[in-house]
């Protein structure tokens, strides 16, 4: 490929530090993002064990239920307190099996035998940003540019 047709720009030379230095207030932002997630995960991990409570709470409350009130209604009751412990639990961790799936139908896969200066800038793009180079490239009329992970199990 001629060099002179390649349409990465060139690497600024002689970059002084304090312009890719991140700034106190962007610092700031970072800590107050990373201990927004962090507080996230304790009150998250802190429903989760109230939700592990409440099932025991239930299921021990429901069956006492069952066994002392021997009728239709109290069985109902019994059974209604533990499918509402299960439920309030499954709510909890439902999102940790969630399968997201990206439809590909509007979209084009490209080799480098296709496109070998569009390859050639996004290699050049990792190579600069100190990044793995992607497995696929899909051209799509929807975005611009986007870059997405798909995990082992959806097999792409």
């Amino acid at each position: 490929m001629n060099q002179g047709n390649f349409l990465y720009p060139a690497t600024p030379t002689n970059v002084p530090l304090s312009i890719t230095e991140p700034t106190p207030a962007f610092r700031k932002e970072v800590g107050r993002v990373m201990g927004s997630i962090v507080f996230f995960f304790i009150v998250y991990l802190l429903m989760f064990l109230l939700s592990i409570a409440l099932i025991i709470g239930c299921v021990y409350l429901g069956f006492a239920i069952i066994m002392n009130v021997r009728h239709l209604i109290g069985i109902l009751a019994g059974i209604g307190l533990i499918g509402l412990a299960i439920m309030v639990f499954i709510f909890l961790v439902k999102f940790l099996f969630a399968v997201s799936r990206f439809d590909h139908s509007g979209s084009v896969e490209v080799t480098e035998e296709e496109q070998p200066e569009l390859f050639a800038f996004i290699k050049q793009v990792a190579a600069d940003t100190q990044t793995p180079f992607p497995k696929k490239i899909y051209l799509s009329a929807d975005v611009n540019a986007c870059v997405f992970y798909n995990s082992p199990a959806q097999g792409y």
